[in-house]
């Protein structure tokens, strides 16, 4: 059951297109190295990774695939839902952004209907996030993050802070949500909007930590009083 479950958090991002069902291809798990990767089709979704460890040539390792049972399309998000292995449902929103990323929450707890999902809060705010083929093709464009200019990280850092309400209603809906689950989503949401602005948030420097050179500012400081789910060290 816990490798279904963790099978299903990776899976849940592929399907939505805001305009289509589904959008056949496949799609990237952001980090490093790409080595995850989502194939859907219009009514199943399966998960690859890449297996380098213990073999002589590294391929793409296939996990067991989902069936979509029950989609809604509302804007640019989806309300989907799956049929477990087990017998069992569980659902989760995706959403897709600028055609180039797409993003999914999904709760612990099997939430098999359409209408509990849609009242599900913080449902922007991506337990993942994942790129398009074609934009892992382009990464190579990305600026590294070392080059990241100061209107550049405040743009950022307002974006996820943007969100401080949503996290509010997730903790009144949830709270037994750990620190650690709420700071992860931040990161997600700094990551997407740096992927936005033309930065590759895991193109970091060789040496050193890229916000040294904002070490003391004063005005970035500020940014962080009293706020709990997202912090960075200047």
């Amino acid at each position: 059951m816990k490798a279904t479950l963790k099978l299903l958090l990776i899976l849940y991002i592929c399907v939505s297109s805001g305009i289509t069902l589904a959008q056949e291809g496949i799609w990237y798990k952001a980090d490093v190295d790409f080595n995850e990767r989502l194939i859907f089709s219009k009514d199943s979704i399966s998960a690859e990774r890449y297996k380098t460890y213990g073999v002589d040539t590294p391929y793409w390792e296939s996990n067991r695939a989902l069936k979509i049972s029950k989609t809604l399309i509302e804007d640019n998000s989806s309300y989907m839902v799956f049929d477990l292995p087990e017998g069992d449902k569980a659902g989760g929103v995706f959403t897709m952004i600028d055609n180039k990323y797409l993003i999914v929450h999904t709760p612990n707890e099997k939430y098999g209907t359409i209408d509990i999902l849609k009242e599900l809060p913080g449902q922007q705010i991506p337990h993942r996030v994942y790129l398009s083929e074609q934009e892992v093709k382009n990464i190579d464009s990305y600026k590294g993050i070392a080059e990241l200019t100061k209107e550049d990280l405040v743009s950022a850092i307002k974006f996820v802070q943007s969100y401080d309400a949503d996290f509010e209603k997730m903790l009144e809906k949830n709270p037994g949500l750990k620190s650690f689950s709420l700071s992860r989503m931040a990161q997600n949401l700094y990551h997407l909007k740096l992927y936005q602005l033309g930065y590759n948030p895991y193109d970091l420097p060789v040496e050193g930590n890229y916000l040294e050179q904002f070490e003391g500012d004063e005005d970035l400081k500020t940014l962080f009083e009293n706020n709990t789910y997202f912090q960075l060290r200047f």
